[in-house]
């Protein structure tokens, strides 16, 4: 437990110190605020996840399967790799609580991925296959979709 939230501080620095890099990235974190249900009073922590990390095989959907590692799927990550997807955003509810993280997973609520239309819709499929719940909707941010875990 205490591993996962070490690593879901360390996306959240990520964020911190690299989102701003990401055009448009303040409308991408109400939409992910929105697409979760989480309000901002509430809390929460966004993150900024490297598609290379070693670490994607801790995080899953909020939704699913009961702890769910869906990005720990060789497929859906060289899928995302082939669309040349660098880095998405998560949103994962009470980063600090010990509860979080009983399933032995990040559970993300919701997710900002750069790729969009049928490259969505294909996203949303390959979670689906593999235990996940992401469910696609188009982003205001020209080239991104948002994804709330259903």
């Amino acid at each position: 437990m205490d591993n996962l939230k070490e690593i879901v501080k360390q996306f959240a620095d990520n964020y911190k110190n690299n989102g701003h890099d990401i055009e448009g990235v303040n409308i991408l974190e109400e939409e992910l605020y929105r697409m979760s249900g989480i309000d901002r009073s509430d809390p929460s922590g966004i993150l900024l996840i490297p598609i290379d990390s070693p670490n994607l095989e801790n995080i899953g959907s909020a939704c699913g399967n009961v702890g769910n590692r869906i990005f720990s799927n060789k497929s859906l990550i060289s899928f995302l790799k082939n669309k040349k997807v660098e880095k998405f955003l998560g949103i994962i509810y009470g980063p600090n609580a010990n509860e979080t993280y009983d399933r032995g997973v990040i559970a993300l609520n919701s997710v900002a991925l750069p790729i969009t239309g049928r490259d969505g819709h294909i996203f949303e499929s390959l979670a689906t296959k593999n235990g996940g719940s992401f469910r696609y909707e188009r982003s205001r941010i020209q080239g991104w979709s948002v994804f709330e875990s259903e």
